[in-house]
């Protein structure tokens, strides 16, 4: 512990003992401590960040007509973004063409909890590729009642081209001033949706509607079970940590026998090389402590201050470099500065870059 420390605030004089003698210990306790403050940080992020619960959850509102009433003849077209089939309707010679799925729910859009978004795929064919002109709307039927619906214009949530899907989203709820209700108690009870498009004139019309449901959002320690936002997370934090020490490791050792270096032991080089992550324990411990404050995960932050710790790191591998092989300090920046170039070009590929898997989420 006091050798880890000592990287920290008196690395040049750290690394000189460390490279006497360096210990597997202080590598694992470093892996240790990362997992340990990992997951206190997941622990955070799961009571802060929202995921959104759909309903239904696999699709099945427009996988099946059994729910579907239409004005036209109704089928189960394979022409789908989501699932194997999305909900068809044609019709010929006629001026307007709606679908209503019924018998749903009651679905509740009325509070902070309740569901706040309705999502839903569409795709309009007209014989001469014609936006509808005459009306283009979305119902929320009430209470399971005919006569009893919300209404909200649709002409801004659909493609303006013929047989185009189109991938909408809007706000359900009574903050919401688009739609047409009386009193927000109208949305509590959501039984029913209906799509429908008219025109001035008739032809031949053709309607789908693909992956629809609504949305609320809780937070993911609600949403996600104890293997999705902890135990994965520190598996895959922990291959991280050795794969990152394996590559930065190797391309520092490589960078220098490129340099024209003679590499003594290769078990004690990774061992002293091993202690470049405590940067990565301060760096999780301020995210955390961040993630605490804040009322938001500060995504940009992360990013920059990540870069950071990479500057860190550099440092620190350069101090690591002179220390182990006896390296004026302009060869040593030199390699640091090779390796981590090389680091940065790799960091697609992702567990290279040092600060890629310590905050990863689901």
């Amino acid at each position: 512990m006091h050798d880890v420390l000592k990287t920290l605030y008196s690395p040049i004089k750290a690394f000189e003992e460390i490279a006497k003698k360096p210990d597997v210990r202080a590598p694992l306790l470093i892996l240790a401590l990362i997992l340990i403050v990992t997951a206190g940080l997941h622990y955070v992020l799961a009571s802060k960040v929202p995921i959104e619960i759909a309903t239904p959850e696999n699709d099945e509102w427009t996988e099946s007509l059994n729910l579907w009433t239409s004005n036209g003849q109704r089928s189960n077209s394979s022409d789908s973004l989501v699932g194997n089939y999305s909900v068809m309707s044609s019709v010929a010679n006629n001026a307007c063409i709606w679908m209503r799925l019924t018998d749903i729910g009651p679905i509740n859009c009325s509070g902070d909890e309740n569901y706040k978004r309705l999502s839903f795929r569409i795709k309009w064919a007209h014989q001469n590729r014609t936006f509808p002109d005459s009306e283009a709307t979305l119902k929320l039927f009430l209470n399971g009642e005919n006569d009893n619906y919300l209404t909200l214009n649709l002409k801004a949530e659909m493609s303006n081209s013929s047989d185009v899907w189109h991938n909408s989203t809007v706000d359900v709820g009574p903050e919401n001033l688009d739609w047409n209700y009386t009193e927000p108690s109208d949305w509590e009870y959501i039984t029913g949706v209906e799509f429908k498009l008219a025109w001035s004139a008739p032809a031949n019309l053709t309607m789908k509607i693909d992956d629809l449901y609504f949305g609320r959002y809780v937070p993911a320690l609600e949403a996600l079970s104890l293997n999705q936002w902890l135990i994965e997370p520190l598996l895959f934090t922990g291959l991280g940590f050795f794969l990152s020490w394996g590559i930065y490791g190797g391309l520092l050792l490589l960078v220098l026998k490129i340099f024209g270096g003679k590499i003594g032991s290769w078990k004690e080089s990774f061992l002293v090389l091993g202690y470049l992550f405590s940067v990565t324990v301060i760096y999780n411990v301020v995210i955390t402590l961040l993630a605490v404050i804040l009322p938001a995960w500060p995504y940009s932050f992360v990013v920059y201050f990540g870069l950071l710790g990479n500057v860190w790191i550099a440092a620190l591998s350069a101090i690591a470099m002179r220390s182990l092989y006896g390296l004026s300090w302009k060869k040593a920046i030199g390699i640091s500065v090779m390796a981590n170039l090389a680091v940065f070009l790799l960091n697609p590929l992702m567990l290279v870059w040092p600060f890629s898997w310590v905050y990863w989420f689901p």
